[in-house]
């Protein structure tokens, strides 16, 4: 990878930075956006009914309800499947209904949540979706059906008040448990895929759990919840290691109930009796895998650019390519020979500063959670050092006015690659 600074996306680029320990940057290669022949043509339930719309009424396409156009897109982000083809036209388009906010339900959710700026894929994902989601796990399954359905604004605001009660409850659980297995955790650090079983872990939270312990660790996560002589799974994976066909293949060789997924999630239900024959089943599959998993996530990087492409009308260009999420990751670049200009904490864990490029762009940036890691230190206060910085472009929109940050999801001491 040369040395020159680019104000658009180069196709075809990658770089290797495990988070606030790197002192290098390692050169490799990326399709961008990643959309290969083998990437999986898969349609979540919601997206499996948009076809099916699609086909009934291609002559009338334009009468297509634009109410079941978002509670589509709203399903097909909440079920993670890889936002390409169908699957990303039907989110695309499903952004821009939300936005005229027509569902009452969904409205009211949005006000609950306190959110001001335009529809986007986190705000399904890990506001609404959650939330709506929320009533299910804590015996409340009707909550949200009800919500999207209900036209009355009295009503939808207390099922929608609820609603975001119940997240609250649901993240408490989530916490709770969490810190639970992570005593517990020690004992099996050394595993290559952590399987821990405990009776009575609430069924309704251990696959988010499950998904945490995948991040922190970088491994495959199985939390089995037991009940009586019965346990029920959760399982999140990383990528090389499909979690689906090997769920798949113990159901047919009889060491599960049932049990079905893909390759980065799944689930199953257990006798007790068979954990453990469950337990060498998957550690011996996972020796068939030729991977190097390192102790480190990678961070996929996809070009250089310069101080000065952190602007409205660079993120705009990126934005043609959206929406992003599984399958169609958002890019993430590199700004090279950054300094401080200054930094504050915000929130107790988090860093927003403002960096300066040897070409005297100035940058606002935040990095989350850089409170206690290595990043603090070249992000807090004014200095000499220069580094390069790892992350993605961000749009604040706030009283009507828009500007772009960059977040930093890592930075290297080294000054060229």
């Amino acid at each position: 990878m040369g040395h020159r600074k680019h104000s658009q996306p180069r196709r075809g680029s990658l770089a290797y930075l495990p988070r606030g320990r790197a002192k290098s940057m390692e050169a490799r290669i990326r399709a961008w956006p990643k959309i290969t022949d083998d990437e999986p043509k898969l349609l979540g339930h919601a997206g499996f009914k948009a076809g099916c719309v699609q086909l009934v009424s291609i002559d009338d396409r334009d009468k297509t309800p634009n109410a079941g156009k978002q509670l589509v897109s709203l399903g097909t982000v909440c079920d993670v499947v890889p936002l390409i083809g169908l699957n990303r036209a039907i989110v695309k388009q499903g952004l821009k209904i939300i936005k005229s906010k027509k569902n009452i339900g969904l409205k009211t959710l949005w006000d609950v949540c306190k959110i001001e700026s335009n529809p986007s894929i986190y705000h399904l994902g890990y506001l609404l979706g959650p939330r709506i989601n929320a009533g299910g796990r804590v015996g409340k399954c009707s909550h949200g059906a009800n919500l999207l359905l209900n036209k009355d604004p009295k009503y939808s605001f207390k099922l929608a008040s609820e609603l975001d009660k119940y997240n609250m409850e649901r993240q408490m659980l989530e916490s709770s448990l969490l810190k639970k297995i992570l005593n517990e955790i020690k004992y099996f650090s050394k595993d290559p895929v952590l399987i821990l079983s405990g009776k009575n872990w609430h069924e309704g939270v251990i696959g988010i759990v499950a998904a945490r312990l995948k991040d922190k660790f970088n491994k495959p996560v199985i939390l089995i919840s037991l009940d009586g002589d019965i346990g029920k799974a959760s399982a999140r994976s990383i990528v090389g290691f499909d979690i689906g066909s090997i769920i798949i293949s113990a159901t047919q060789d009889n060491i599960l109930l049932k049990g079905g997924g893909h390759k980065m999630a799944g689930g199953f239900s257990i006798k007790v009796e068979k954990i453990d024959e469950f337990k060498k089943f998957v550690l011996k599959k996972f020796k068939t895998v030729n991977e190097d998993f390192s102790k480190d996530k990678p961070l996929f990087l996809d070009s250089i650019i310069s101080p000065s492409a952190v602007n409205l009308e660079f993120f705009n260009k990126v934005s043609l390519l959206s929406p992003f999420g599984s399958g169609n990751p958002e890019p993430r670049f590199v700004i090279e020979d950054v300094k401080t200009i200054n930094g504050k904490i915000v929130g107790e864990k988090h860093i927003k500063s403002i960096l300066v490029g040897k070409d005297g762009s100035s940058i606002k940036t935040i990095a989350f959670n850089a409170i206690g890691s290595d990043l603090s230190e070249y992000l807090l206060k004014k200095n000499n050092k220069s580094f390069n910085i790892a992350g993605k472009l961000s749009l604040n929109e706030w009283k009507g006015q828009s500007n772009v940050e960059f977040i930093i999801d890592d930075i290297s001491v080294n000054k060229t690659f």
